[in-house]
């Protein structure tokens, strides 16, 4: 089990023993942010220096640099997360 700090489901750190549905705890310890919910794997956030200018946070909690499309810029959103418009 994994420390899951932000209560979105996804853990990070060492694991740890603990029985399954353990209050605070997840079997996936795949978060790129474990401080911040809207940041688990499949979402993305504003690098804000040139290109790349997104990182998208990967199934194994590891963020990797991407792109927005052609003519479009990355906005950052107020709970931490990008958006390509």
């Amino acid at each position: 089990m994994y420390e899951d700090e932000d209560g979105d489901g996804n853990g990070a750190g060492d694991a740890v023993q603990r029985c399954e549905d353990w209050p605070g705890y997840s079997t996936l310890g795949n978060d790129c942010d474990d401080t911040n919910a809207a940041l688990s794997p499949g979402s993305m956030r504003c690098t804000g220096v040139g290109l790349p200018a997104i990182e998208i946070c990967g199934t194994d909690g590891a963020w990797f640099e991407a792109s927005c499309g052609a003519n479009q810029n990355c906005i950052a959103q107020p709970n931490g997360t990008g958006l390509c418009r």
